[in-house]
């Protein structure tokens, strides 16, 4: 789950905080980092840093959407940098420890709370791991303010005049409660936010929110001040928890979020920090190792692209479970119709799962990412059965796939995704070819068009190109000859005389003699690397520009 400031507050008050910004209940801080000279700003971080640190900051940094833990005391925030002044001394390194331990425990309860609600446990299971998050007593109501549970530490001989009549006849004293209520909202049984009550009679506070939606209200749960004082890390808790209570009332729909909200790997795909143990337990349910070599597939239906039969006034809509079409109708944005016709998402979901058993899919809106670990189904193996061809109006496609290069770091997931996807937008042009009955592309085959893409090069990449392998571009075009390629592919094969002459479908000993003609044309030494002149990998990277992009 993402912090604020005010959960920050919370776990820091040993170091006597002070808020220097506007409160809200908004979890909006998605990383943590401790700042360095090399930071930047980042929408949804949290920095650590000094005074000296917070007041250099140069004027990009406001309203650039991140906040910020002062370790030393400052007088005021900047404008629109808001900041947590902490007012005694302190170890950066315990604050980065607490934080840290704060954030991996947040997450825990939280996906411990969404598994509950998933496996369908009693409510009272799942509001007695919520209370856990909180140091005061919850109360849960329905719709009719009828008493139904309670959870957390009550104190012995608890007495109180709106809990007590509640718990012993489970009915909450209305007239009670809309006395209280008056004084502080006009719109009380309605209101979508959490509400900090003061009871005027005996000085005791309450936080209440009601479940509420569109369909009407669906019940309230209330906390009291019996055995710590409210904080603001308390409101922003119970928004939270508001949230997660809604899931249990729209049964239908919590299944496919609580599967994927509470997956590791799920928030690292969508570029959300994990805690190391977060990490290390999701793993350890499928049997994975943090080690394990993985690689990542985007698929999506062939009829999901461009021209392919969904109309563009419908938005398609992938769940873990079945595929929606929602109409665009106006001012009827939550209508939704389920047919066989579109029950895309599940096919594509049932295919990848029937063919990689052991991997992990999740969906998308536009289509199912699937992490697939490389000793399961080797990339090798998938490399073998590819087979690259030029796309024809027959061709039996059923999906759509790009397949990201083999990684080693799961934290690295978002970037594996994003190569995925950016594959697929090859795939049906001639750098794709077919996979079983799919239409695939690997990212390592257009890594310079990708490259091109991201650096805005259309045709022109000479200013990418050293002199040396644009003397040998010329050279091949006046003479026909081959020795850009050659250079290519003799650094694509590890500089193995036999495997690029295998390669190039030449003998060794032509190879052998167009690696002189290139040391003797472009200066580029092949057999001696300190000679060569050029760095390797931008002579790599120029042969391989010249061969996707353009030929002089």
């Amino acid at each position: 789950m993402k912090l604020n400031l005010d959960l920050a507050a919370a776990a820091l008050a040993p170091w006597q905080p002070r808020s220097l910004y506007a409160h809200s209940p908004a979890l909006t801080l998605s990383r943590f980092e401790a700042f360095s000279p090399f930071s930047s700003p980042r929408h949804g971080c949290l920095y650590l840093l000094t005074s000296d640190e917070y007041n250099s900051l140069p004027p990009s940094w406001a309203n650039a959407g991140c906040s910020f833990i002062v370790a030393d005391a400052i007088e005021s925030a900047r404008p629109g940098m808001p900041a947590l002044s902490l007012e005694a001394p302190c170890e950066p390194q315990e604050l980065v420890s607490v934080l840290l331990d704060t954030w991996a425990r947040l997450d825990a309860w939280a996906e411990e709370v969404l598994r509950a609600i998933a496996a369908g446990a009693p409510l009272q299971e799942v509001f007695d791991i919520i209370a856990r998050a909180f140091a005061n007593p919850l109360m849960l109501s329905d719709s009719a303010l009828l008493f139904v549970l309670t959870a957390g530490s009550l104190p012995a001989g608890f007495q109180d005049r709106f809990w007590t009549p509640t718990m012993e006849t489970g009915v909450c004293p209305v007239e009670r409660y809309s006395e209280t209520w008056r004084h502080v909202s006009s719109d009380g049984y309605l209101r979508k936010r959490a509400c900090l009550v003061k009871d005027r009679e005996t000085g005791r506070h309450y936080i209440y929110r009601n479940l509420v939606d569109n369909d009407g209200m669906h019940g309230m749960f209330e906390l009291v001040d019996i055995n710590a004082p409210f904080t603001d890390a308390d409101i922003a808790l119970v928004e939270y928890v508001a949230d997660l209570l809604m899931l249990a009332v729209h049964r239908r729909t919590y299944q496919e979020l609580s599967n994927m909200a509470s997956d590791p790997l799920y928030s690292l795909l969508a570029g959300r920090p994990v805690s190391e143990l977060a990490l290390r337990k999701g793993l350890e349910k499928r049997e994975w190792d943090v080690q394990d070599a993985y690689y990542v597939c985007f698929a999506m239906n062939s009829v999901d692209t461009l021209g392919r039969g969904v109309s563009k006034r419908a938005r398609l809509s992938l769940t873990a479970d079945v595929a929606l079409i929602y109409p665009s109708k106006p001012g009827n944005a939550d209508f939704a119709t389920e047919t066989e016709r579109y029950e895309m998402g599940r096919h594509v979901q049932q295919q990848l799962e029937r063919n990689f058993p052991r991997s992990c899919v999740f969906s998308t809106n536009i289509g199912c990412v699937m992490v697939v670990r490389e000793k399961d189904h080797p990339f090798a193996e998938m490399r073998d059965s590819f087979v690259r061809k030029a796309l024809e109006a027959d061709d039996p496609i059923e999906l759509l796939v790009g397949i990201s290069s083999v990684r080693t770091d799961f934290r690295k997931l978002s970037a594996a995704r994003s190569q995925a996807e950016r594959a697929v937008a090859w795939a049906e042009t001639e750098h794709g070819g077919m996979l079983g009955h799919s239409r695939a592309c690997f990212y390592d085959d257009v890594f310079c068009l990708d490259l091109a893409d991201r650096l805005g090069i259309e045709k022109d990449a000479n200013w990418l190109v050293p002199e040396s392998v644009a003397q040998l571009a010329a050279k091949d075009a006046e003479e026909s000859t081959e020795y850009v390629a050659t250079l290519r592919a003799y650094l694509e094969h590890g500089c193995n005389v036999n495997r690029a002459a295998d390669a190039l479908f030449v003998h060794r000993n032509t190879l052998a003699y167009r690696i002189k003609r290139i040391k003797a044309i472009a200066g580029i030494d092949l057999e001696r690397f300190d000679g060569a002149g050029d760095d390797l990998l931008r002579i790599w990277l120029a042969c391989r520009l010249l061969k996707d992009i353009q030929r002089p």
